[in-house]
């Protein structure tokens, strides 16, 4: 199996059982440290598997280019199991997921002195968006965008040219 979609099914897996242990276990705010904690796993698992395929692959060498795209293929495959556990998540293990979300939103902007006009505006906007698809959709997307975003990074720090192709840039 390619390096990079082993990466990214990995990586989709480890997300999909931090959100289980985070969610379910822990009970830790979606919004606090256990974004970024899924951030720095994405940014690891992106940079791992790119530098696998580098490495084992491409006989050490790659270019930014087809680091960059093996880093938003990563991030791809990932994303789609992660969108895939999201909707099994949303519907079968966590059915009051989304009753949790918009109780959330309403409450911020209560505390934010917000007019109740405004709020059930908000809030039926909100319901319209906050349903088992979009949150699939959503989780794809987003996880596909943060990873093309890492990529552009992971890629600066593991391309390699060979010798004879001249410059890094």
């Amino acid at each position: 199996m390619n390096n990079k979609i082993k990466f990214g099914l990995f990586l989709g897996l480890a997300s999909a059982a931090l959100t289980l242990i985070f969610q379910d276990i822990l009970h830790v705010d979606p919004n606090g440290f256990s974004k970024y904690t899924a951030w720095i796993i994405l940014f690891a698992g992106i940079f791992l598997g790119t530098k696998a395929w580098r490495d084992n692959e491409k006989e050490g060498f790659i270019t930014y280019g087809n680091a960059l795209g093996a880093g938003v293929l990563i991030a791809l495959v990932s994303g789609v199991v992660i969108g895939v556990f999201m909707m099994v998540y949303v519907t079968v293990i966590n059915t009051g997921f989304i009753d949790q979300i918009l109780e959330a939103s309403e409450k911020s902007m209560r505390e934010n002195n917000q007019p109740d006009e405004q709020i059930e505006m908000a809030m039926e906007w909100t319901r319209k968006f906050t349903t088992p698809i979009w949150i699939t959709l959503f989780s794809v997307i987003g996880n596909v965008f943060l990873g093309f975003l890492i990529s552009l990074i992971t890629a600066a720090i593991l391309q390699k040219k060979k010798p004879e192709e001249g410059n890094l840039i």
